[in-house]
């Protein structure tokens, strides 16, 4: 396991994940824009060839069974 730390943006995240090989990613947000902020990481991942790696995302706010279907 990595711990980046709080308020790493999507690129310190990805290039970290290719990095060190992982085989997924745990993402926590509290303060909304999660929908966006994921995509995006999911995105980046693909432009990286590193679609392999699986997302997860949490955290104290509710995820909605319409983002649920989005994400």
């Amino acid at each position: 396991m990595i711990h980046l730390a709080h308020n790493r943006s999507v690129q310190e995240i990805v290039r970290a994940a290719i990095q060190e090989d992982v085989d997924a990613i745990a993402i926590s947000s509290y303060q909304g824009g999660h929908i966006e902020y994921f995509k995006y990481l999911v995105d980046q991942l693909k432009s990286q060839g590193a679609e392999h790696i699986q997302v997860f995302g949490g955290g104290g706010g509710v995820i909605i069974p319409a983002e649920i279907d989005e994400l």
